[in-house]
């Protein structure tokens, strides 16, 4: 899901993300400077 802004965005916030890999499964990623984390379970 994506969202679009209309006009220009000055939004600074912290970049987190989940995928699913055929090689490797599942992996993530946390944004350290917003004390972000991943755990695989």
């Amino acid at each position: 899901h994506a969202h679009g802004w209309p006009d220009v965005n000055l939004f600074f916030g912290g970049v987190h993300t989940a995928r699913r890999s055929a090689q490797r499964g599942f992996e993530g990623v946390g944004d350290p400077r917003r004390e972000g984390v991943a755990i695989v379970v």
